[in-house]
């Protein structure tokens, strides 16, 4: 593995962070301290605060590190947020922050020795990361990185897989700013799926790296982005229009069997129906379960679903103050 050399500052920073923010006050000062820790120094970070109605503006533009910059615009969801970042980053690599996780102090280092080192053939250096509750991070952030332990699994041309999931979290990805010169910024019309859409198309073209550790705690609140309802499986759309313009096999010709294929379709939808009812939208729940079930009649998940989602859907009428509908529970972002 090529080691970088930090002793002799570039002309500009070598890597731009974006970090999207609204309402991130609560967490916005830990978030930053763990990229102000990263044992790599020639670095920018954008906060591209999005409109926040709390401190969020006035505690990054209280912060004195010359290498933060607070960019302020009108809310715009957290891909145009995103974008807005990648349109001002002066980096040749570009990384993206969620306000609320963290970094290891070695993630910026690791990476981007990985992805300079020419014998890897990436553009986009990712790694694993672990889910977390806000509890004491030291333990996580004393363990050192290994760039020796490479998941061969998902390295590489990873299109097959991405088709069943999206394995890359951004906040544990470094990708070389030529991705975004060639496939483009991320689709405003997809969050919660604009990061996975993203990755799909990268993964057309180009080759990722997947480190075993994990490089970014993950914050699991009830407040985060993920959580809110899409009003239609949008996850579900992005996997159909890839498979519609591309068909299940990657670049190196290897691909996603039709057997994993019609299992995820089910999984998937099984787990936006789940969403759906945790959310209280009962009756979208209820009208996703029959389509899945007329989709996949002969499957017993498909026939749980909708007695699931009948039952769920009877108990919020029952509930409901003056008979009428329950929420949707649709969240926008």
């Amino acid at each position: 593995m090529t080691k970088l050399s930090t002793a002799t500052p570039p002309a500009s920073p070598l890597i731009s962070i974006v970090l999207p923010a609204y309402k991130s006050a609560p967490y916005i000062e830990q978030t930053v301290g763990s990229i102000l820790k990263q044992t790599y120094p020639h670095w920018e970070l954008l906060v591209v605060d999005d409109g926040s109605p709390d401190d969020t503006a006035s505690i990054v533009a209280a912060m004195p590190d010359p290498r933060i910059k607070l960019i302020r615009q009108a809310n715009a969801g957290i891909s145009g947020a995103r974008n807005t970042g990648i349109a001002r980053a002066k980096g040749a690599f570009i990384a993206f922050m969620d306000h609320d996780d963290l970094w290891h102090p070695q993630k910026l280092a690791v990476q981007l020795a990985c992805l300079m080192d020419v014998a890897t053939q990436a553009s986009i250096c990712y790694g694993a990361f672990q889910n977390w509750d806000g509890s004491d991070p030291s333990a996580f952030l004393a363990a050192d990185l290994d760039p020796r332990k490479i998941d061969e699994s998902l390295s590489g041309h990873i299109y097959h897989r991405l088709l069943a999931t999206n394995w890359v979290l951004l906040s544990t990805a470094l990708f070389k700013r030529e991705v975004f010169d060639e496939i483009g910024l991320f689709d405003r019309e997809l969050p919660p799926a604009d990061d996975w859409d993203l990755v799909l198309r990268a993964s057309r073209r180009f080759r990722f790296l997947k480190l075993q550790d994990p490089v970014a705690l993950y914050r699991v609140h009830a407040q985060q982005t993920s959580r809110k309802t899409p009003g239609r499986d949008i996850q579900g759309c992005v996997r159909e229009s890839f498979i519609h313009r591309y068909g299940l096999s990657g670049p190196d010709g290897l691909a996603m069997s039709a057997r994993d294929l019609a299992w995820r379709r089910v999984y998937s939808k099984m787990s936006y129906i789940s969403t759906l009812w945790s959310n209280g939208a009962f009756a979208l729940a209820l009208a996703e379960s029959a389509r899945l079930w007329r989709s996949h009649p002969a499957d017993s998940r498909s026939w749980r679903a909708v007695a699931q989602s009948l039952l769920k859907w009877a108990l919020s009428k029952f509930r409901s103050p003056a008979g009428g509908p329950a929420s949707t529970g649709r969240g926008g972002l």
